[in-house]
């Protein structure tokens, strides 16, 4: 009897090791199969449709692999950021639960299974930023840096958790000084300069092997949002996007539209606005692409600056078509613009006025919309053209315009700020480092006590060149004075600037 009870044991057990795996090592494994890696390189090109079709194929031949179930979050992610539709959110968030519990059951074992968790987490804090829900949001940043951090301890050779991990820790490094007690609480670490070389080397990784394109765009992405928002020095922005098209063999066109997005924000925002323009306008496009309406509005802005007429039509659709949140005050403002370089003033005041009622308050260049909205103040039409020129790098022309209002009599105290800021960011941008250094002093001096952000990008910009000048403790000094100054332009993006350039220089005085 005991004989007979023992074999009966031991084939349980046999039975229990070889077919029920998940007892021991977690109910779902962790694998790239063929239709996971099809469906990795639609995302790529936004094409989503095709993406949940292949990910659904995976889910019925492979059903115990948790690699397509972490890839359908990120087709969600990807589709409510791009449209910013409230809507389709609180649908794609009904998902959410389940899927994290079906990858808290993984194979520990695996890095993808905490990557995959921190992942979701992290797309999920992202999309509910968009829609203010920041507790929530705050939440699922702490669990998707804890689950980063252990990750990166238990296996540092894993490369893809250093793109998010790199991003958090940039983003921690740059948070204001009057915060910096919430950061300590949440338990979060982080710098700029150690999160920008972290996401360097998730992307050197990348470029080892072309199946790792999909990681390359995100780590793309995540640099091009990190050296346009945290680092004021424009030249690490145009050398990280030569270098990267120089290594990629990228030419203007036929971009996909996450590199338009990414590639063409850094040329528009560093006085490369003919290239912005081929970039955006050339992109790729096809009907089973996800439309992006952004990128629509990127090329209005960057053909107003050009004097383009074809701008109008740009901005005009996205004002009047996006069913989003974002830049719609900011495109209505643009669309006014336009019309008042055209002398039509009527046109002008009923931009403005939809500037102020339609879209929302969450970005900076909705909210400088909205107070211009407020204020009725007409902007002087030659200081407008000589700023859009100048944003897009037509120095000389934006020189011309200037030399021309200086000569007028009677301009205003008001206008006289913006006219010398205007000539600060002239010699700045030709690299006349002097004549810039004391145009900007002399803003900041005669502007501190305007709400404008003129004074306060002129300390920014001051400490961006005793930086390059290799004078750290004058750098700092400046960067520091960013944020006592009281004004409500561009102030979220301004300031984490001169937290980063303070955070950066203050360690090497």
């Amino acid at each position: 009897m005991r004989k007979h009870t023992l074999i009966t044991a031991n084939i349980v057990a046999v039975f229990l090791l070889f077919f029920i795996p998940s007892v021991v090592s977690g109910a779902y494994y962790y694998r790239f199969d063929r239709y996971s890696s099809e469906a990795m390189t639609a995302l790529t090109q936004l094409k989503i449709e095709k993406a949940r079709q292949l990910l659904g194929l995976a889910r019925i031949q492979y059903p115990d692999n948790n690699i397509p179930v972490w890839l359908l979050n990120y087709a969600d992610f990807i589709e409510i950021i791009v449209t910013e539709e409230e809507d389709l959110f609180h649908r794609y968030e009904s998902n959410l639960g389940q899927r994290l519990d079906r990858l808290r059951k993984g194979d520990p074992e695996s890095p993808y299974h905490k990557f995959c968790q921190a992942e979701v987490n992290l797309q999920w804090a992202l999309a509910r930023a968009k829609f203010k829900e920041y507790l929530t949001s705050l939440s699922e940043v702490r669990r998707s840096y804890l689950l980063l951090s252990e990750l990166n301890r238990e296996h540092p050779d894993f490369k893809p958790a250093l793109i998010s991990l790199g991003f958090l820790h940039t983003l921690i490094g740059s948070v204001p000084s009057k915060y910096q007690w919430a950061v300590r609480i949440l338990g979060f670490n982080g710098d700029v300069n150690g999160g920008i070389a972290e996401m360097k080397e998730a992307m050197e990784w990348t470029e080892l092997s072309e199946d790792r394109e999909f990681y390359n765009l995100q780590c793309l992405f995540f640099l091009s949002i990190i050296y346009l928002n945290a680092d004021s020095d424009k030249s690490h922005a145009v050398d990280f996007m030569y270098n990267y098209m120089s290594r990629r063999q990228l030419g203007t066109s036929k971009l996909e539209p996450l590199q338009a997005y990414a590639l063409g924000g850094i040329a528009l925002k560093t006085g490369h606005n003919r290239l912005a323009i081929n970039m955006l306008i050339d992109r790729e496009k096809s009907h089973d692409r996800l439309t992006v309406p952004y990128l629509d509005y990127m090329t209005g802005v960057a053909l107003l600056s050009d004097e383009d007429d074809c701008a109008e039509t740009y901005l005009y659709n996205y004002a009047h078509g996006f069913r989003g949140r974002n830049f719609i005050k900011a495109a209505w403002q643009r669309l006014a613009w336009f019309h008042l370089l055209k002398g039509d003033t009527e046109k002008y005041r009923s931009c403005m006025a939809s500037a102020g009622t339609y879209g929302s308050l969450d970005v900076d260049a909705d909210k400088a919309a909205y107070r211009d909205s407020k204020s009725r103040i007409v902007p002087n039409p030659q200081l407008l053209r000589a700023r859009l020129l100048s944003d897009g790098g037509y120095l000389d022309r934006a020189q011309e315009v200037l030399d021309v209002f200086y000569r007028h009599k009677d301009i205003s105290s008001y206008d006289k700020l913006e006219a010398d800021y205007r000539q600060a960011r002239i010699f700045d941008e030709k690299g006349l480092s002097r004549q810039a250094m004391t145009a900007y002093q002399k803003v900041y001096e005669t502007g501190k006590n305007d709400t404008r952000y003129y004074a306060a990008n002129s300390a920014l910009k001051l400490g961006d060149l005793f930086e390059r000048l290799g004078r750290p403790d004058m750098a700092a000094l400046w960067y520091d004075r960013v944020e006592s100054l009281e004004f409500n332009e561009y102030r979220n993006s301004l300031t984490q600037k001169a937290r980063a350039g303070y955070q950066r220089t203050k360690a090497r005085k």
